[in-house]
């Protein structure tokens, strides 16, 4: 298996170099002026291309992505147009999206596989329609006009959260998390998901041991549930239960925003491949063994049609990163969203490409992630893995 993970990553590296080399040449061919030319009224020609040499604008298109391939081959991802370091301006703008982004993906997950199972299980009927239908409403609805909708309900109809439609809504806890936990409220977001995924990564542990020793498995419910209480703890163990809560509020109208657009796709997807599970043999023998339909469903056949939904959630991802550029800006959430549309306006190339290796970066992590989650869920790839190891030794012993 090590030769094979091996293969995996090798594979997942020359596919992100050919993703950013592209992304590249077609960013620089489709935008027809570069940086500079925002100051075509405040500076004469001469300014112009004294500031193009400075920048290294004024070389030949093979240089700059040489030059800049370099740097990136050095862990540098450069300095923005503006002066500032891209590293440094990351740093601000990755936690508001993570948090959103995961939490959300996760969230719109769980929600669409469960919805999915059940409407598929239950078959045709009113339930199925209307959640089918509902899905793909809320899929194929324009991100902007679902999250002012989100707000015009949740913050000007009832008041349940404070609006966000304002310029950097996260810098008004500053003061506040500075003062309490000598800390910046990114890093305070930073905090609260790795303690999300320590929790997540000890919760899990323990339920592998509770489900080896006892033959039986911890309930979806009850571990989410211990996840979300140990998670609010933790908050308070790092004395930052105000400015967390705060932070909470303020991503509730994106997150809802992106749970909603992405949920659909889960839902349709799990539908479809538990139709087709549905039938196999192990089903019906499970069926006819005399096992309850919770168990056949969560055992045997959600456990197999869990692997093409988890298949197309990894290809939709850059999608899914799409979508939440478009809904940060629409409720001017500082993430990476916002920096990307501010960076396309100005035309300061080296942020925009910063951001979207980020992306592939998350592609890349995330189909790594796939093929070892498919490895542990369906043993009969684990077989076929083998036995093209074994065809292929076959071979080079004939060679």
């Amino acid at each position: 298996m090590a030769g094979y993970y091996a293969r995996k990553i090798v594979n997942n590296i020359i596919s992100l170099f050919i993703f950013v080399t592209a992304l590249f040449f077609i960013a620089q061919v489709m935008i027809p002026h570069d940086f500079t030319a925002q100051f075509v009224l405040m500076m004469n020609r001469v300014e112009r291309e004294a500031l193009r040499e400075e920048l290294g604008l004024n070389l030949p298109l093979w240089q700059q992505y040489l030059y800049w391939l370099g740097k990136l081959l050095r862990g540098d991802l450069g300095i923005s147009f503006t002066g500032s370091p891209i590293s440094e301006m990351l740093k601000s703008v990755i936690p508001p999206t993570l948090l959103i982004f995961l939490l959300g993906t996760v969230v719109a997950f769980l929600i669409g596989l469960w919805l999915g199972k059940l409407t598929a299980w239950k078959g045709p009927g009113l339930l199925s329609g209307a959640a089918t239908f509902g899905a793909v409403a809320l899929y194929t609805s324009f991100p902007p006009w679902l999250a002012f909708l989100m707000i015009y309900f949740f913050v000007r109809k009832f008041a349940l959260f404070p609006p966000i439609l304002r310029k950097k809504p996260l810098d008004v806890l500053t003061r506040q998390s500075m003062a309490i936990g000598g800390v910046s409220v990114y890093q305070v977001i930073n905090r609260m998901l790795i303690a999300l995924l320590l929790i997540v990564l000890v919760l899990w542990g323990v339920s592998k041991l509770v489900e080896k020793r006892r033959r039986k498995s911890v309930h979806p419910l009850l571990f989410v549930g211990l996840v979300l209480v140990l998670w609010v703890v933790s908050w308070y163990g790092m004395n930052l239960e105000e400015v967390v809560f705060e932070i909470v509020k303020m991503a509730f109208i994106p997150m809802v925003t992106y749970v909603l657009l992405s949920l659909g796709e889960t839902m349709m997807i799990t539908q479809t491949s538990m139709q087709d599970t549905m039938r196999e043999e192990y089903v019906v023998t499970a069926r006819a063994k005399g096992l309850s339909d919770s168990v056949v469903r969560d055992k045997h056949a959600v456990r197999n049609a869990i692997i093409p939904v988890l298949s197309r959630l990894v290809v939709s991802l850059p999608y899914l990163l799409t979508g939440i550029v478009i809904i940060e800006n629409a409720v001017q959430w500082p993430g990476m969203g916002s920096l990307l549309f501010l960076s396309l306006y100005k035309q300061d190339m080296p942020v925009v490409m910063a951001l979207l290796l980020i992306v592939g970066v998350i592609s890349m992590i995330a189909r790594f992630a796939l093929d070892v989650i498919s490895l542990v869920l369906d043993p009969r790839l684990r077989d076929r893995t083998f036995l093209i190891r074994q065809e292929q030794k076959a071979l080079t012993r004939r060679v």
